[in-house]
């Protein structure tokens, strides 16, 4: 991430916002809160986000467009739905939204 960081720093570069998605996704798999990704074998990869980590880079540009993390306690249903991460429950959106908003922070004060 920090060549990503190096990059929106260069002058020619001025107006780049960095979506540091995949820190979030670091600092939710911390919590417990669940594994971002889909399984290899659905997807020949680890490349491929679960619902999980659709809501956890839904959350982060939700909050680099409007400053805030969403308010509501919707949660969407992904394109992943009945795969592994599967549909989230409230209190793991509730979480995500929290460890997103922590590192949104913690970006803005670097």
């Amino acid at each position: 991430m920090e060549w990503y960081r190096h990059l929106c720093e260069e002058p020619e570069n001025k107006g780049i916002l960095l979506a540091p998605v995949v820190r979030a996704y670091h600092e939710v798999v911390k919590c417990g809160i669940g594994d971002p990704y889909l399984a290899e074998e659905k997807t020949g990869d680890f490349g491929h986000q679960n619902n999980l980590g659709n809501y956890i880079s839904a959350c982060v540009c939700f909050e680099i467009v409007f400053g805030e993390m969403p308010k509501a306690d919707f949660v969407p249903v992904s394109h992943t739905w009945g795969m592994g991460g599967g549909t989230l429950t409230p209190h793991q959106a509730a979480m995500i939204r929290k460890k997103v908003h922590e590192v949104m922070e913690e970006e803005r004060t670097r």
